[in-house]
Formats: structure tokens, sequence, C-alpha cells
């Protein structure tokens, strides 16, 4: 039996609009772009929502990484340096 979410993610319009132009920047790196690409997965209010093995595989990436990326330690404001 799978254990519940401990993490869910329910982004605004606003939010949702910014992510997706920090992963469209030039400047962004890949590991940025594939953070933001992990939290528009797993967004609850947006689309299609995937389980976190279905976001590791299709973003070629461990499960290390998306529970990494969920982590409140990892959520802070450290991505508004893109916009």
């Amino acid at each position: 039996m799978a254990r519940p979410k401990k993490y869910k993610i329910s982004l605004t319009d606003d939010e949702l609009k910014i992510l997706k132009s920090v992963m469209r920047k030039k400047e962004t790196t890949k590991t940025v772009r594939n953070r933001c690409q992990i939290i528009i997965d797993l967004d609850e209010a947006h689309g299609k929502i995937l389980t976190h093995e279905q976001s590791a595989k299709t973003n070629c990436v461990c499960m290390a990484t998306v529970n990494n990326t969920l982590s409140p330690n990892n959520r802070s404001d450290r991505y508004t340096k893109y916009q």
C-alpha cells in the first residue's frame, strides 16, 4: 500500500507562468529546468497529475531528485533571481 503524498503542490496561474518563463530563459541551468518541470508535473491545480515515480522517469532523474525538490528545505525564493 502506497503512503499518502507528504507534500501537495497547488500552483496559482501566476506561479505556473513564472516557472514556465524560468524554463524558457537561455541562462537557466538544466538543474533548475528539471526542478521547475518536476514541480509543474506534480501540480494538482493544473492539468494531469503525475506520481513521483512517473515524474522521475519523464524527467530522467532519480527519485531522490524529486524528493529533494519537494522538501520544504529546498522550496525557498532562490528561483526568483531568474525572473
